[in-house]
C-alpha cells in the first residue's frame, strides 16, 4: 500500500477524488490482494492513499468496489442450498483453511452461508458438523450438548471434578474438560459455580479465599509461560508490555497479591529460571541473535502454533524474543528453507518472472520484468556486505543492475507504518551516502503513480540520469563478472 496521505484534510476532497482513475482504485485493491493475501476491508485503506472516502464515492459502496476487482461473491439466499451443498462448504472450508469451522469464522468467509442458516436447517451447528464429519475434531466439542441436566446430576460430577482436582476448579477449567458440561448449565440452575458451590457445602467466606488463590495460580503459570515466551525473567516493564496483549497482568496487580517483584521471584523459585550465565548487553537486547538453528526451527513451530498458520516473514520484526528475519534466511539459505525445516507449508506468494527471476512481492516482480524486457543484465537480493566490507549484516539489495558499464544499485522500500521496516530503510539509507553507493529507490506511491510499464520505464531512466554516475567500472569491476 501506499505511504499514509498528511495533511489530506486541507485537501479538496473534488480533486482529491478525481485524481484516481477507476483503473488505478481496481489495481489499489488488487495489489493489497496479492500482496496481504487477503480481501480488503475498508479499514485498511482508512488512512492510506487512496483513502476509503475515495472508492465510496466512486463506486457508492465497499462491496461494489471489491466487485469491480472480481474480489466479492455475492452469498446465494439461505434457501437456495441444499442440505448437501451446505454440508460440502463445511467440508470445503475444513479443507482450505485447516480449521474446524465455527459459527463465528465460517461468516469471515465470503462464500459461506450465514452460521444461521446451518442453525435453522439442521436445528443447531454441532448437528451440521456431526454430518460433515468434523464435530469430533473440535476441541471444545463438548460444549456442542444440549442435554438437559438434573441439578443434582450437575453437582455430583462437579463434585468429581473437585475430588480429581484436589481444589475448586475455575470456570476455565470447567470449560475445557469434556467429561462435565460447561458453566452455562451451572449459570442456569444455581447462578454460576460460586451458587454450585454453596450447595455442595462450601463456605462462602473460604470461597472467595480459594478464588484469590485460583487466581494467584494463574498469575503464577502465566508469568512462568512468558518466561518460556521471551526468553529471560520478566521484569515490571515485561509484565506491563505483555499484559497489553494478554499473556500475563500487569506488574501492579502482580505486586498488589504478592507484595513486591522480589517477593514474586522468591515465591516460585527465581533460580530455576534465570539463565546458567549473565547475558552480555547485546545478547539482552537481541536475544535471537545467537540462536542456533534447532533453536530456531523449535521457535518456528511454537510461533505456527500460536498463530494457529504459517507465520509470514514480515511478522517477525514484531518478536524481540526470536531471531530476525534475515537471520532464518542467512542461516538456512531462504524463508521456503526455514519452513521447510520446520515443516510448514508456505503461505508467501512466489512472482517468477519468464526467465526464472523469483519474486517475493508484486513490485519486485514489475521492476524484474522490466529488467527482462529492456534486456538490462541484472542481480538480485546481493548482499550488503558483498559490497561495504566494512558491513557484517544481513542486508540485501533488491537489485544491482549494468547499464552501460556503469553499476546501478535499487531498493525497493515497499511497507509503510512499521517502524522497525522505516528504521531498516533508513539504515540502509545511510550506508548506501556513506560509502558512495548509486542508489535509487521506488515506494509504494511510485507504483501508484506511474501506473504502466511505460512510465515505469521512464522514471526508471529518470532516475537514473539523475545520479550523474560515469564510468564507475573500476570501483565495482569486482561485480561485472556476475553482472554482464
Amino acid at each position: 500500500m501506499a505511504n499514509i496521505l498528511k495533511g489530506s484534510d486541507n485537501i479538496n476532497n473534488d480533486k482529491y477524488h478525481n485524481r484516481y482513475t477507476d483503473e488505478d482504485l481496481i489495481k489499489a485493491l488488487m495489489d493489497f490482494y496479492i500482496i496481504n493475501d487477503k480481501i480488503p476491508n475498508s479499514s485498511d485503506f482508512k488512512k492510506s492513499h487512496p483513502n476509503t472516502s475515495v472508492f465510496y464515492n466512486r463506486f457508492g459502496s465497499w462491496t461494489k468496489a471489491l466487485n469491480k476487482a472480481g474480489l466479492f461473491k455475492e452469498k446465494q439466499k439461505s434457501t437456495d442450498y441444499t442440505d448437501q451443498e451446505l454440508i460440502d462448504l463445511l467440508i470445503k472450508f475444513h479443507r482450505e483453511t485447516k480449521k474446524v469451522p465455527t459459527t463465528r469464522n465460517i461468516n469471515e468467509v465470503n462464500y459461506m452461508p450465514n452460521n444461521n442458516t446451518y442453525i435453522k436447517r439442521f436445528n443447531g451447528f454441532g448437528n451440521a458438523l456431526n454430518l460433515a464429519g468434523l464435530r469430533n475434531l473440535r476441541k471444545d466439542n463438548h460444549q456442542f450438548g444440549r442435554i438437559e441436566y438434573s441439578k443434582e446430576s450437575l453437582l455430583e460430577m462437579l463434585q468429581n471434578f473437585i475430588n480429581e482436582l484436589g481444589r475448586l476448579p475455575t470456570a476455565k477449567e470447567v470449560d475445557s474438560n469434556p467429561n462435565i458440561p460447561t458453566c452455562n448449565p451451572y449459570n442456569k440452575h444455581f447462578g454460576g459455580l460460586f451458587g454450585a458451590y454453596v450447595e455442595l457445602g462450601y463456605d462462602l467466606n473460604k470461597l472467595k479465599n480459594n478464588q484469590k488463590e485460583n487466581f494467584e495460580h494463574e498469575m503464577i503459570n502465566r508469568f512462568l509461560e512468558l518466561t518460556k515466551i521471551i526468553g529471560k525473567t520478566p521484569n515490571s516493564r515485561d509484565l506491563d508490555k505483555y499484559s497489553k496483549l494478554g499473556l500475563c497482568c500487569a506488574s501492579k496487580t502482580y505486586t498488589e497479591h504478592f507484595g513486591s517483584m522480589r517477593k514474586l521471584y522468591k515465591l516460585i523459585g527465581l533460580n530455576n529460571i534465570i539463565p546458567d550465565r549473565k547475558l552480555s548487553k547485546k545478547e539482552s537486547l537481541k536475544p535471537g541473535l545467537y540462536k542456533t538453528k534447532d533453536d530456531m526451527v523449535d521457535d518456528l513451530k511454537k510461533l505456527a502454533k500460536d498463530l494457529d498458520r504459517t507465520p509470514f516473514l514480515r511478522e517477525f520484526i514484531l518478536y524481540d524474543n526470536l531471531a530476525s528475519a534475515s537471520s532464518y534466511c542467512n542461516k538456512f539459505g531462504s524463508w521456503h528453507n526455514a519452513l521447510k525445516q520446520a515443516e510448514l507449508q508456505p503461505n508467501t506468494k512466489i512472482f517468477i518472472t519468464k526467465n526464472g527471476t523469483k519474486c517475493y512481492s508484486s513490485y519486485e516482480y514489475k521492476i524484474a520484468c522490466i529488467l527482462e524486457g529492456l534486456k538490462i543484465p541484472f542481480k538480485k537480493d546481493t548482499p550488503y556486505k558483498k559490497i561495504i566490507h566494512t558491513y557484517y549484516g544481513f542486508k540485501r539489495f533488491d537489485f544491482i543492475i549494468n547499464i552501460n558499464n556503469n553499476i546501478i544499485f535499487i531498493e525497493i522500500f515497499g511497507m509503510v507504518n512499521m517502524e522497525n521496516y522505516e528504521q531498516g530503510k533508513r539504515e540502509k539509507l545511510q550506508l548506501c551516502k556513506d560509502n558512495n553507493i548509486p542508489l535509487i529507490c521506488f515506494y509504494p506511491n511510485d507504483f501508484w503513480k506511474y501506473n504502466n510499464n511505460e512510465k515505469i520505464i521512464n522514471y526508471l531512466y529518470s532516475l537514473i540520469n539523475n545520479l550523474n554516475v560515469d564510468n564507475n567500472e573500476e570501483l565495482f569491476s569486482f561485480l561485472f563478472t556476475d553482472i554482464k
